[in-house]
């Protein structure tokens, strides 16, 4: 008797968590949909993208729906309002709760409208970017991305990308993308370019502010005047407490063209030292004014004094690591600019003679240059000989220019910058 009292019991606990889980399910499947919703309707028209059409159907465990994405910086028709260019998404959810994510999502873009037909008929097939992913319970979105192989032809021109893929995962700030396609080829009106092994990866620590990293690289590409290997761009944005930084950082490992080579090129640009809450300002600026072509007396003003904030607390532009092997030579050099913190933060006019510091150099070793080349350069004033080798420098300190052994009076020319930075300070 005891033993069919515990069966029910359990039986009737395994129903209970049973029309929980379900429950749960439909409950998050129903505020998902009035979320997406809520979202679409309160995106500003004014915003760069925004989505309109939004055609939904809800189950219980399942929902489907589509809705187009328009660019407002693209153009439309003024008869009828029609964008000329958009882009249609179509997706389909199920939120049945499961143990690894409580959503998973299968989704298609393709191009809409006479834009997206013309695109069709010069590719021979529909255009479409397609994934599916699924949200964790942290709030983690992960999704795949995939595209066919594009080929286009016109003619005796031909455009050819290779399937292509990569993957999309983001939260409440992080934001990773990667995307990777084997080869893409160009051929027309007599020239050709080949691009094999192209990959971009994107890790981003807070997508609001851009700050993280970006990665492109190319193993191998050749035009019909020249070829290189080991092509690779690296950019990060970081924050270093209430300051910015910049790094970039270029690679290349062979070029060849015109009957030169260029072996192992490379620099570091970095710059460093930036308020942060005056880019926050400039950045929002920009964004609201259509990148400062139409402001209002009150952006201009905030502008100006984010700009006057960004100077008078100063930053550093360098260069370094810059060389190159050429030929049977080879190029060092580095460089750096630097803007000091002002004493008298908003009061005293910005003076570029007590206010910017520049050094740079630039040598040349081996037979990077030819014999005629070199006494050009040194007739010029351009450069000077030394133990090291060729050597291209200068200074630039209190309002003062010494390149190459000589001195430069450059107080007419620093009067009118001054004076020019100082009006767009002003609001």
């Amino acid at each position: 008797m005891k033993t069919k009292r515990l069966s029910v019991i359990v039986i009737g606990l395994l129903l209970a968590a049973v029309c929980a889980w379900l429950g749960a399910s439909v409950y998050l499947g129903r505020t998902t949909t009035a979320a997406l919703k809520r979202v679409l309707a309160e995106t500003p028209r004014q915003n760069t993208v925004r989505f309109v059409n939004l055609q939904h159907q809800q189950g219980l465990l399942s929902s489907s729906g589509q809705v187009e994405i328009r660019f407002n910086d693209l153009g439309a028709i003024p008869s009828t309002g029609t964008q000329l260019v958009a882009l249609q998404l179509e997706y389909r959810m199920t939120n049945l709760l499961l143990p690894a994510s409580s959503m998973r999502f299968e989704w298609r873009i393709r191009p809409a409208g006479d834009a997206g037909v013309e695109l069709n008929r010069l590719f021979g097939s529909e255009l479409a970017l397609t994934g599916a992913g699924s949200v964790g319970y942290g709030g983690l979105t992960r999704s795949s991305l995939a595209m066919p192989e594009l080929v286009l032809r016109e003619g005796k021109d031909k455009l050819q990308i290779s399937p292509s893929s990569g993957s999309i995962a983001w939260d409440r700030n992080a934001l990773a993308l990667s995307w990777k396609t084997a080869r893409i080829s160009i051929r027309g009106e007599g020239a050709a370019l080949d691009v094999q092994d192209l990959s971009f990866d994107t890790q981003l620590t807070n997508w609001r502010r851009g700050t993280g990293t970006v990665r492109l690289a190319i193993d191998k590409y050749s035009t019909s005047y020249g070829s290189a290997q080991g092509l690779e761009v690296q950019a990060s944005v970081l924050e270093e407490g209430d300051r910015a930084a910049i790094v970039v950082v270029p690679r290349l490992a062979s070029l060849e063209t015109a009957g030169h080579k260029l072996r192992n090129v490379g620099l570091e640009l970095a710059v460093r030292g930036l308020d942060q809450a005056s880019i926050d300002t400039l950045s929002a600026v920009a964004e609201d004014s259509g990148d400062f072509q139409n402001l209002t007396a009150d952006e201009r003003r905030r502008a100006a004094q984010a700009m006057r904030k960004l100077l008078d607390r100063g930053f550093a532009i360098t260069v370094s690591k810059l060389a190159a092997e050429i030929g049977e030579g080879a190029l060092t050099g580095d460089l750096q600019f630097e803007v000091r913190k002002s004493d008298e933060q908003g009061a005293a006019p910005f003076s570029i003679a007590k206010r910017i510091t520049s050094a740079g150099k630039l040598t040349s070793t081996g037979k990077a240059l030819g014999a005629m080349q070199t006494r050009l350069l040194v007739m010029l004033g351009l450069a000077t000989d030394s133990r090291e080798g060729l050597r291209s420098d200068y200074e630039f300190k209190d309002g003062k220019l010494r390149a190459n052994g000589r001195d430069y009076d450059l107080s007419t020319a620093l009067g009118q910058l001054d004076a020019q930075i100082n009006a767009a300070l002003t609001p």
